[in-house]
Parts: structure tokens; sequence; C-alpha cells
């Protein structure tokens, strides 16, 4: 993938967001997420984790589902999310 979008133009940096990843990938410009997080307390607290996990596998760029997925979150989860969601390298809102 990274090669053909390099062939359409040379001058552009290219980004792909996936779920799954091998050592490597980061440097074509992948980046991954933490899967389909639930609007929880509980998913929140355990987001973190996995993106230090994700960075000593060798994924620098990782984000996660924030605010949830699955259902609609409360105000005050939601700007923990946002909170959380400041410091991690992707932040992508759901």
């Amino acid at each position: 993938q990274a090669d053909v979008l390099h062939q359409l133009d040379s001058t552009k940096r290219y980004y792909s967001l996936n779920r799954n990843f091998a050592p490597g990938m980061a440097r074509l410009g992948v980046g991954v997420w933490t899967g389909d997080s639930s609007p929880e307390w509980w998913d929140l607290a355990a987001q973190p984790g996995y993106m230090l996990n994700w960075a000593l596998a060798g994924a620098p760029y990782v984000g996660s589902d924030i605010g949830g997925f699955s259902a609609n979150t409360t105000a005050d989860l939601l700007t923990r999310w946002y909170q959380v969601g400041v410091f991690m390298p992707i932040m992508r809102v759901h």
C-alpha cells in the first residue's frame, strides 16, 4: 500500500490506521488503535496500559475510540476520555 501511494505522489507522507500491527510498520506511517472501546469507566482506565503495551511492541502511533464505540456515554465520562486522549499519540474521537 505504501509503495502504491508513494508512486502516486512521492512528495506526500501517507497515514494508515489499522487494527493490526507488525514491527517495522511505523516507518510506513501506520497507526493502530486499541479496538472497539466501551463507554465505561473500566475501559477508560485500561487505555493507558494498552498504549504502553503497543509502544513496547514497537508501535509509536496508537489511539483509541475516545468516548467509546458501542453505546452512548455520559458527560463526565466523555470529559475524562478527552483528558486522557490529549496524551495519546493519536487523538481520535469516535
